[in-house]
């Protein structure tokens, strides 16, 4: 779901979730592990998206079905 991609000392997280790279509780570990892997070694972290969406935010309907 996330490609890393090094430009120099500047780490590009480019997150490929479709159809809206909405932010899932997988994709929020996924993406927290990264940036942990960046700090040793990235002079800075850039989030991307795929053209024209960068990230709907949550992924409402998916919360909608966990349990409280």
């Amino acid at each position: 779901m996330i490609a890393s991609i090094e430009h120099g000392a500047v780490r590009e997280l480019h997150i490929n979730r479709p159809p809206a790279n909405a932010l899932s509780p997988e994709l929020i570990v996924e993406l927290k592990t990264n940036i942990q892997a960046c700090a040793t070694n990235a002079g800075a972290v850039v989030l991307s998206g795929v053209p024209g969406m960068f990230s709907a935010g949550l992924d409402v309907p998916l919360l909608l079905t966990l349990n409280r």
